[in-house]
Protein backbone atom coordinates (compact mmCIF):
# COMPACT_ATOMS: atom_id res chain seq x y z
CA UNK A 1 0.00 0.00 0.00
CA UNK A 2 2.84 2.31 0.87
CA UNK A 3 4.43 1.70 -2.57
CA UNK A 4 1.21 2.62 -4.31
CA UNK A 5 1.04 5.82 -2.29
CA UNK A 6 4.65 6.74 -3.13
CA UNK A 7 4.04 5.92 -6.80
CA UNK A 8 0.97 8.18 -6.93
CA UNK A 9 2.82 10.94 -5.08
CA UNK A 10 5.72 10.79 -7.58
CA UNK A 11 3.27 10.75 -10.48
CA UNK A 12 1.46 13.80 -9.09
CA UNK A 13 4.74 15.72 -8.62
CA UNK A 14 5.83 14.84 -12.17
CA UNK A 15 2.55 15.98 -13.66
CA UNK A 16 2.60 19.18 -11.56
CA UNK A 17 6.11 20.02 -12.78
CA UNK A 18 5.12 19.48 -16.41
CA UNK A 19 1.95 21.53 -16.23
CA UNK A 20 2.34 25.25 -16.75
CA UNK A 21 -0.61 27.29 -15.68
CA UNK A 22 -1.20 30.32 -17.85
CA UNK A 23 -3.01 33.32 -16.50
CA UNK A 24 -5.61 35.00 -18.66
CA UNK A 25 -4.51 38.01 -20.75
CA UNK A 26 -6.23 41.05 -19.26
CA UNK A 27 -3.88 43.71 -20.65
CA UNK A 28 -5.48 45.86 -23.37
CA UNK A 29 -3.45 46.89 -26.43
CA UNK A 30 -1.84 50.34 -26.50
CA UNK A 31 -0.38 52.50 -29.25
CA UNK A 32 3.32 51.65 -29.31
CA UNK A 33 4.42 54.03 -32.10
CA UNK A 34 3.22 55.98 -35.13
CA UNK A 35 4.61 56.99 -38.51
CA UNK A 36 5.06 59.92 -38.77
CA UNK A 37 6.23 60.23 -35.17
CA UNK A 38 3.76 61.85 -32.81
CA UNK A 39 3.95 65.63 -32.34
CA UNK A 40 6.22 66.18 -35.35
CA UNK A 41 6.20 68.92 -37.98
CA UNK A 42 5.27 67.60 -41.44
CA UNK A 43 4.72 69.13 -44.88
CA UNK A 44 2.34 66.41 -46.09
CA UNK A 45 -0.08 64.25 -44.13
CA UNK A 46 -2.36 61.82 -45.99
CA UNK A 47 -1.72 58.63 -43.99
CA UNK A 48 -0.68 57.57 -40.52
CA UNK A 49 0.66 54.15 -39.57
CA UNK A 50 -0.24 53.04 -36.04
CA UNK A 51 1.71 50.23 -34.39
CA UNK A 52 -0.10 48.64 -31.45
CA UNK A 53 1.63 46.75 -28.63
CA UNK A 54 0.11 43.47 -29.82
CA UNK A 55 -2.01 42.14 -32.71
CA UNK A 56 -5.51 43.67 -32.83
CA UNK A 57 -8.76 42.98 -34.65
CA UNK A 58 -11.88 45.02 -35.35
CA UNK A 59 -10.04 47.90 -37.05
CA UNK A 60 -12.24 50.04 -39.32
CA UNK A 61 -11.40 52.91 -41.68
CA UNK A 62 -13.28 55.40 -39.51
CA UNK A 63 -11.59 54.54 -36.18
CA UNK A 64 -8.82 57.14 -36.48
CA UNK A 65 -10.03 60.75 -36.43
CA UNK A 66 -8.07 63.59 -38.02
CA UNK A 67 -9.25 66.90 -36.57
CA UNK A 68 -12.44 65.01 -35.68
CA UNK A 69 -12.96 63.60 -39.19
CA UNK A 70 -12.51 59.97 -40.25
CA UNK A 71 -10.32 58.87 -43.12
CA UNK A 72 -11.43 56.78 -46.09
CA UNK A 73 -9.41 53.54 -45.83
CA UNK A 74 -7.29 51.37 -43.58
CA UNK A 75 -4.86 48.57 -44.46
CA UNK A 76 -2.67 46.35 -42.35
CA UNK A 77 -2.54 43.28 -40.20
CA UNK A 78 -1.57 42.08 -36.73
CA UNK A 79 -0.35 45.15 -34.85
CA UNK A 80 0.50 47.50 -37.75
CA UNK A 81 -2.28 49.48 -39.47
CA UNK A 82 -2.16 52.40 -41.92
CA UNK A 83 -5.04 54.86 -42.09
CA UNK A 84 -5.46 57.02 -45.23
CA UNK A 85 -7.33 60.33 -45.41
CA UNK A 86 -7.56 63.63 -47.30
CA UNK A 87 -4.85 66.07 -46.31
CA UNK A 88 -6.15 68.48 -43.67
CA UNK A 89 -5.49 72.23 -43.94
CA UNK A 90 -2.14 73.56 -42.73
CA UNK A 91 -1.76 74.18 -39.00
CA UNK A 92 -2.32 71.97 -35.98
CA UNK A 93 -3.71 68.50 -36.74
CA UNK A 94 -5.18 66.63 -33.76
CA UNK A 95 -5.37 62.82 -33.91
CA UNK A 96 -7.79 60.81 -31.76
CA UNK A 97 -9.68 57.53 -31.94
CA UNK A 98 -13.46 57.24 -32.31
CA UNK A 99 -14.88 56.25 -28.91
CA UNK A 100 -17.26 53.87 -30.72
CA UNK A 101 -14.43 51.79 -32.21
CA UNK A 102 -14.31 47.99 -31.96
CA UNK A 103 -10.53 47.51 -31.63
CA UNK A 104 -9.61 44.52 -29.43
CA UNK A 105 -6.61 42.30 -28.90
CA UNK A 106 -6.86 38.59 -29.69
CA UNK A 107 -7.96 37.88 -26.08
CA UNK A 108 -10.89 40.30 -26.40
CA UNK A 109 -9.39 43.19 -24.39
CA UNK A 110 -10.74 46.48 -25.78
CA UNK A 111 -8.28 49.20 -26.80
CA UNK A 112 -8.81 52.15 -24.44
CA UNK A 113 -8.75 55.29 -26.58
CA UNK A 114 -9.67 57.61 -23.71
CA UNK A 115 -6.28 59.32 -23.29
CA UNK A 116 -4.82 58.50 -26.69
CA UNK A 117 -4.36 61.75 -28.57
CA UNK A 118 -1.49 63.41 -30.36
CA UNK A 119 -0.92 66.21 -32.82
CA UNK A 120 1.11 67.19 -35.84
CA UNK A 121 1.95 70.60 -37.21
CA UNK A 122 1.24 70.59 -40.93
CA UNK A 123 3.15 73.30 -42.77
CA UNK A 124 2.41 74.47 -46.28
CA UNK A 125 5.79 75.09 -47.90
CA UNK A 126 4.56 74.66 -51.48
CA UNK A 127 4.07 78.06 -53.12
CA UNK A 128 0.78 78.77 -54.92
CA UNK A 129 0.71 78.49 -58.71
CA UNK A 130 -0.88 80.93 -61.13
CA UNK A 131 -3.61 79.11 -63.04
CA UNK A 132 -4.78 82.01 -65.23
CA UNK A 133 -4.05 85.65 -66.06
CA UNK A 134 -6.50 87.99 -67.79
CA UNK A 135 -5.63 89.58 -70.15
CA UNK A 136 -3.22 86.89 -71.28
CA UNK A 137 0.45 87.88 -71.17
CA UNK A 138 2.05 88.70 -74.54
CA UNK A 139 -1.07 89.96 -76.34
CA UNK A 140 -1.34 93.53 -77.56
CA UNK A 141 -4.05 95.69 -76.00
CA UNK A 142 -4.96 99.40 -76.36
CA UNK A 143 -5.28 100.09 -72.67
CA UNK A 144 -4.91 98.30 -69.35
CA UNK A 145 -7.05 99.18 -66.36
CA UNK A 146 -7.37 95.79 -64.69
CA UNK A 147 -5.47 92.50 -64.42
CA UNK A 148 -7.03 89.37 -62.99
CA UNK A 149 -4.75 86.62 -61.62
CA UNK A 150 -6.13 83.31 -60.38
CA UNK A 151 -4.11 80.96 -58.13
CA UNK A 152 -4.54 77.24 -57.46
CA UNK A 153 -5.20 77.93 -53.76
CA UNK A 154 -6.26 80.79 -51.52
CA UNK A 155 -3.56 83.41 -51.01
CA UNK A 156 -3.23 86.30 -48.57
CA UNK A 157 -1.08 89.40 -48.30
CA UNK A 158 -1.26 90.55 -51.92
CA UNK A 159 -1.52 94.23 -52.73
CA UNK A 160 -1.31 96.28 -55.96
CA UNK A 161 2.40 97.01 -55.44
CA UNK A 162 3.17 93.29 -55.81
CA UNK A 163 2.18 93.37 -59.51
CA UNK A 164 4.79 94.76 -61.89
CA UNK A 165 3.85 95.93 -65.40
CA UNK A 166 6.84 96.72 -67.60
CA UNK A 167 8.97 96.57 -64.44
CA UNK A 168 6.85 99.15 -62.65
CA UNK A 169 4.36 98.73 -59.76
Amino acid sequence: MRNVFLYLLCLFITIANQTTLKSADTTPPVVQSTIPAQNSVVNALTNITVVFSEPVTGIAWDDLLINGNPGFSVTGQNQTWTFSFDQPPPGPVVITFDPGHNIHDLSGNRFDETNVTWAYTLIDNIPPLITSITPQPGIEIRGLSQVEITFNEAVVGIDAGDLLINGQP
